[in-house]
């Protein structure tokens, strides 16, 4: 889970979030992580995800903070909109990993956070899904 930084909002809009999830998509890309579930909050964002490399989180979530940045900067909005450092847990059990999707899956339901493309299940990968 990641911040904004004093607790404000982390996308005034819908092009805020797609720059997100853009962002999202080549760093996980860059840095080998296999993106399962993620829920884009209004001050937070949740993700589950598994790094190839043991240091895959802790490179992924500064790029990807800095990428998201550069995007606001591009808007004349100010620097970077979310905290550092992350919060990472590490989830070792298949039904762990389960329960995580379904936490990620229904939070904005919980929070009563209903606009559409907030939450996404992505397909594991074959060697995820194996336990590897």
């Amino acid at each position: 889970m990641q911040r904004a930084r004093e607790r404000r909002a982390c996308f005034s809009c819908a092009p805020d979030r797609a720059a997100y999830l853009e962002a999202l998509r080549e760093c996980a890309e860059r840095e080998h992580c296999a993106v399962h579930a993620y829920a884009l909050m209004g001050n937070h964002v949740h993700l589950l995800f598994t790094p190839v490399r043991a240091n895959g989180a802790a490179r992924l979530m500064p790029a990807l903070a800095a990428s998201y940045a550069k995007h606001l900067v591009a808007l004349t909005s100010g620097g970077s909109a979310l905290e550092e450092p992350y919060d990472a847990s590490p989830v070792h059990a298949r039904r762990h990993l389960l329960a995580c999707m379904r936490y990620i899956e229904e939070n904005p339901v919980r929070a009563d956070w209903r606009c559409s493309g907030r939450v996404s299940l992505v397909e594991l990968p074959l060697q995820c899904a194996r336990g590897r």
